[in-house]
């Protein structure tokens, strides 16, 4: 991994995010960023989740995107031919780890995204945002590759992606896109038609 200094000294975690965002597209890597930093950018993306409600009322137009899994790749192809936060509204379904290469650099690009658009970027948990299928189909072995059990106590008990869950104690989760219902997982409450 190799020793890395911060000459961005006294950026904030909104420019911060930002660097980071240009950095995972241009490089697809997370190399040049230390677990200080990963860890600066996970405590402001749970500071933006953890008071959001279960059940998320949104506007159209918006893109559903689901089951990632850690394809940075095909993410970046999506927002190529789709468009980038915050000129496109995205609705993210959850998976957004595992069986890929690049799970850490894919929720990271996400969290980043959230912290800078946050009206234009909505996280939805996933089955795979949970340490037992984290530990199964190898986020888990991803993170101690390219950051060591180092990172945030093994990044917040070995699931960065944990942060999507909106509380990782919900498990049920649904989205309102105008007056339309759509369910994801599970219903949480009947949506009213304004």
């Amino acid at each position: 991994m190799g020793i890395h200094t911060n000459i961005f000294e006294g950026e904030t975690v909104d420019q911060l995010a930002q660097r980071m965002i240009d950095h995972i597209l241009k490089w697809k890597s997370l190399d040049a960023f230390t677990n200080h930093q990963v860890n600066q950018v996970l405590d402001k993306v749970e500071s933006v989740l953890k008071p959001l409600p279960a059940m998320l009322q949104l506007e159209h137009p918006i893109t559903v995107v689901g089951d990632i899994h850690g394809q940075l790749d095909a993410l970046i192809r999506y927002f190529d031919v789709i468009g980038y936060p915050p000129n496109v509204q995205f609705l993210f379904l959850g998976d957004y780890v595992d069986r890929g290469a690049k799970s850490l650099e894919t929720s990271m690009l996400l969290f980043c995204y959230k912290i800078r658009h946050s009206q234009m970027i909505h996280l939805l948990r996933g089955n795979h945002e949970c340490m037992k299928m984290n530990r199964l189909y190898g986020f888990h072995e991803e993170l101690v590759r390219k950051r060591d059990s180092t990172c945030g106590g093994s990044i917040r008990g070995c699931s960065i992606s944990s942060h999507c869950a909106l509380e990782s104690d919900r498990t049920s989760f649904a989205c309102t896109a105008a007056s339309r219902r759509l369910h994801i997982v599970g219903v949480v409450s009947r949506a009213q038609k304004a």
